[in-house]
């Protein structure tokens, strides 16, 4: 079991269709790795999250693990990685979760992740488009990446698919998503809130 998983949101159609892709049966024992597209996590914020998804984990028979990527180099969080088989990496502001993954070493990690015998790994938003060629779309408006003070010039992702993706899309998106697709030299997903894409390999 090779498993890729592209979302926009957690809606509940989401939950009800991708959670079950999410903890297949054919990964035992599942350890399942949980990380926050804008790293560290404080206080009310973090409680709410791992508790979150720690019950999601629970229901599914699955270890939990929560990864920072805000720290740089860090090896305890990378062993971590390594000892899980399911990794989600959730929405937030792209072009700090690639920054963020870099600086982590976390990009490498992911990467060597994904040349396990068995693994599923998902992103939804943010955590989406970094496992694709290109954040770049995140910048084709500017503020997550020129207001959140990251100022990326190189928007080269993980590169686990081949193609890019627009999450979160819908109609009023179509004249953005069309001149996107003019300025870049991969292929362009559209993902609406209550759509995903399974890749199993």
């Amino acid at each position: 079991m090779k498993r890729l998983i592209l979302f926009s949101h957690v809606t509940e159609l989401a939950q009800e269709r991708v959670f079950p892709l999410l903890f297949p049966g054919e990964i035992q024992p599942k350890v399942f790795a949980c990380m926050p597209a804008d790293g560290s996590l404080r206080g009310k914020r973090y409680e709410l999250f791992t508790d979150s998804w720690r019950s999601i984990a629970s229901h599914h028979n699955a270890e939990f693990l929560y990864i920072d990527n805000s720290k740089e180099n860090t090896v305890e969080e990378r062993v971590k990685l390594n000892r899980a088989n399911i990794l989600l990496i959730t929405g937030g502001n792209s072009c700090v979760l690639l920054r963020n993954l870099r600086r982590s070493g976390l990009d490498k990690a992911i990467i060597g992740f994904a040349q396990k015998d068995q693994y599923v790994i998902a992103g939804y938003s943010a955590g989406a488009m970094v496992l694709t060629p290109s954040v770049q779309l995140a910048a084709f408006t500017p503020w997550e990446n020129e207001n959140e003070g990251v100022g990326l010039t190189n928007f080269d992702a993980l590169h686990l698919v081949d193609y890019e993706v627009f999450p979160h899309y819908s109609d009023e998106f179509k004249d953005t998503l069309e001149l996107y697709r003019k300025v870049t030299s991969h292929v362009v997903k559209p993902i609406a809130d209550d759509e995903y894409i399974v890749v199993d390999r």
